[in-house]
């Protein structure tokens, strides 16, 4: 097995005890209760094994207090749920797909969980969460669910007919669906880890660097198929981010690497340190563009400053560039 494969199942393992314990204090409050209800926003996550993204702060406190999230059928139903069970009710006006993906408990479908946190998280969180939906570390493929780019893309236009129907009783469209038709342009599919979305975005993306294959399948000529996070295989070179910190995994990792590089490819390893600030990343950047005029002997050119994610989200669409925000403070 891969040392990407391995360090996944470990992955997967936390995510199997956050869903069973979910599971659980769903069960104990619906037999409280005596009632059954939908859970949905970032305990909908945790019930399907779905790393849960990083919320905007008035939000944080959804992680930290432990309270299940459910639906209600009306705003009037918030205030007896939290203080007699301890439950934080939600009301969206939208289409809900509910599924039962752990047999008597009832949530949100992924795609629907995904749009209802829009406005709660940052764009590049949104695509995130997307991209972990889309890809393999999560619960989802053992409780029978597959998830593709388009079903987003079709919740996303189902939302937006059906905002704008006399039906719906809206006067505008629901918040957060402008962010979810930026994140849908810049998900993928096959993505590992948050941290590989952010290479992508923040390195790659907003540098001008052309877009890689994504977790690239490589046979070496031993046999043994690894898993590139991000290649770009016209050129034989890898990007590959690296957040072990488990003395045990760095032999295993190193033989990796000898092994690929001697396949001829170009390994370009990205590190949590890279990540930390815009010089880092820059720095990061020109270190992938180098290997690329290695390969080609062509000057590649990067925009150093490097573009916002809302700015390469339209540039992938062809439209004209949104007026820059103020730049956060790293």
């Amino acid at each position: 097995m891969d040392l990407q494969e391995n360090i996944n199942e470990g992955m997967k393992s936390e995510l199997k005890a956050e869903s069973a314990r979910a599971s659980k204090q769903y069960s104990d409050f619906v037999k409280k209760r005596r009632k059954s209800a939908t859970c949905c926003l970032v305990f909908a996550l945790k019930v399907m094994g779905i790393t849960t993204p990083q919320l905007l702060p008035p939000y944080r406190d959804w992680t930290r207090d432990g309270s299940i999230q459910v639906l209600g059928a009306e705003r009037s139903s918030r205030p007896p749920l939290k203080k007699k069970y301890g439950a934080a009710c939600y009301y969206m006006n939208i289409p809900m797909i509910m599924i039962e993906p752990i047999k008597g408990v009832y949530c949100t479908d992924p795609v629907c969980t995904w749009f209802m946190l829009a406005q709660y998280v940052e764009l590049d969180q949104l695509v995130a969460l997307g991209d972990n939906i889309l890809g393999r570390q999560n619960m989802l493929e053992k409780m029978y669910l597959h998830y593709r780019l388009c079903d987003f893309q079709d919740y996303i236009a189902q939302v937006r007919e059906w905002s704008e129907s006399a039906d719906s009783g809206r006067k505008r469209a629901p918040r957060g669906i402008e962010k979810c038709e930026m994140a849908v342009v810049l998900m993928r599919e096959r993505v590992d880890s948050p941290m590989e979305t952010k290479v992508r975005l923040e390195v790659i993306l907003a540098h001008d660097l052309p877009e890689p294959k994504i977790n690239y399948v490589l046979t070496l000529p031993s046999g043994r198929t690894v898993y590139l996070d991000m290649a770009y295989p016209e050129w034989k070179i890898c990007v590959e981010y690296d957040g072990k910190q488990h003395a045990k995994t760095w032999a295993e990792d190193a033989q990796r690497r000898n092994e690929i590089e001697a396949a001829g490819w170009g390994y370009v390893q990205v590190t949590t340190d890279d990540m930390r600030t815009r010089e880092s990343r820059l720095e990061c950047a020109r270190r992938i563009a180098s290997r690329i005029e290695e390969r080609t002997h062509k000057p590649v050119l990067l925009f150093e400053e490097g573009y916002l994610i809302e700015e390469v989200a339209a540039m992938m669409e062809g439209k004209p560039l949104p007026p820059r925000k103020r730049r956060r403070r790293e």
